[in-house]
């Protein structure tokens, strides 16, 4: 499993605005990502059904999910 690459976003790490700057993101499907994190491969997007299939399949190779990030716990609040 690779980490991040130098043009991709971390799903579990970025900013709002940094997803914002993915194209084809809108403002509510960032929200739905920021919302559903953690994950733990960027395939969580749409196996989880935070966006479409359509819309991963624009973003697949801006995104990505840092390994070490992804293996902590969920806190549910």
């Amino acid at each position: 499993v690779r980490l991040t690459g130098p043009n991709s976003v971390d799903l579990n790490q970025c900013s709002r605005e940094d997803l914002l700057r993915v194209p084809g993101l809108s403002e509510s499907l960032a929200d739905r990502i920021i919302d559903n994190r953690p994950y733990r491969h960027r395939l969580d997007l749409v196996a989880r059904m935070v966006v479409p299939s359509g819309v991963y399949q624009n973003i697949r190779d801006l995104v990505d999910v840092n390994t070490t990030a992804a293996h902590r716990s969920v806190v549910a609040s």
